[in-house]
Parts: C-alpha cells; structure tokens; sequence
C-alpha cells in the first residue's frame, strides 16, 4: 500500500520520522475546514491511485476521505473510526469536515458505512451503522471490498490532546481493533488518518511539541499495521 502525506496545516511536516518512511506528499491549495464544490475538479486530480494509505493532517481536513472514496468504481464499504458521524446539516453547499458523511452517502457505488466510536445511536440513513467495537468478530468483512478512515479525535485526551472534543479509546485499543480488522483477511482498497495536533508557527511550546510528537509515534505504529 502506497503511502501518502497531505500537506494541508503543516501539522505533518514536522514528522520527520515519519516522513522517513518515504511516500509522497500532496499539496493542498485552498483553506481549512471548508472547500466549495467549483475546486472539487483540482482536488480529484491531486488523489493518489488505490490503494494507498494517506495521512490527511488535521481533522478540519476529514473531507478530503470523500474524494479518496468517490474515485472507486464498484460497490464498497466504509469503515469509518471516528468520535463523530460527521453528518452535521447546512443549508450552504459547502463540503467540510463536519458534513462530508452526507456528500459520501451519495456517491453510488457506497453500499454501507460501518461507524465505530460516537455515542449517538441514531443514524441518519438506513446505510450507516453506528456499532460498537465489540461486535466487530460478528461483522462479514469479506462480502465488500472496504476502505478505512480514521479520526484520532476517537482518543482520550490523556493519549492526545487535540483540543475539541474526543472520545475515550486508548491507543492501545485503536491499534487492536484495527489490527483485528486487517487480520481478516478482507479485500481493504484504502485507508486515511487524520486527527493530527496543529502547531502554530507563533506556537513553539514544548507541551504543544510533545503532542507533535506523541502523533507522530501513533502514525508510525498505524503505518506499520498498514
């Protein structure tokens, strides 16, 4: 799986380690947290070919998941780690990290997003499933190819501070669970990660470094999985 880093808040080039794993990195041309549908046509270029996983920055850039899976041409399967649905409402045709559920659950070739880590129960389209993590051994993995997205917001603060709210997996637990996914055996046709700490350029604390760093030790053992 090829490997792929956005280049969106700069909160990844500090990684360096990381970084030394090689792949590529892409470079995002626009703002954070929202981007207006006359762009879409430059971003759908900048998508790397599947499969790849691609490490996004920021969860304000969890939008860019949407052009990953709008470029799959059969039917598929989302398995969404994350401590939001992210299908939040707006009367303004604006893709952003709080709707783009909404924009995937319209592409055709969707036929289920599988959603592990929010505590509402309530779904908003007979397609999503919001599931606990302990049902994951019941879960026919190979009836669908299938492409996961991960959000560290599903981290307890103690694991990573992000600053906004979060959920309360260890990173002891995200790595299991997605080892246990992995060891399925299952056609996976991408992956992505976003969630990262961002560090300011007037904002050099050694608190702030240390959530860099902290990140970057995360990624390295979600990369190795891959």
């Amino acid at each position: 799986m090829r490997l792929y880093f956005w280049n969106t808040d700069g909160s990844l080039i500090e990684q360096r380690e990381l970084l030394g794993l090689g792949g590529e990195f892409i470079p995002y041309p626009f703002t954070k947290l929202f981007l207006v549908q006359e762009n879409f046509p430059l971003i759908e270029k900048l998508i790397p070919s599947p499969p790849s996983l691609s490490f996004l920055g920021s969860g304000d850039y969890h939008f860019l998941t949407y052009f990953h899976l709008r470029q799959f041409r059969f039917p598929f399967r989302l398995l969404l780690i994350d401590r939001h649905t992210d299908t939040q409402k707006s009367e303004i045709p604006l893709l952003s990290c709080g709707n783009w559920m909404n924009w995937a659950l319209e592409l055709p070739f969707l036929r289920e997003v599988l959603v592990f880590g929010p505590e509402e129960n309530s779904s908003l389209d007979a397609r999503m499933k919001i599931l606990s993590p302990s049902i994951l051994g019941d879960i026919e993995l190979r009836q669908l190819p299938f492409y996961i997205s991960i959000d560290k917001d599903i981290l307890a603060p103690e694991e990573l501070m992000l600053g906004w709210e979060q959920g309360t997996w260890k990173v002891s637990e995200l790595l299991d669970f997605l080892s246990l996914i992995l060891s399925r055996g299952a056609n996976l046709i991408g992956a992505d990660v976003c969630g990262e700490p961002y560090l300011s350029p007037c904002d050099f604390s050694l608190q702030n470094q240390a959530q860099i760093r902290r990140s970057e030790v995360i990624n390295l053992k979600i990369a190795r999985l891959f």
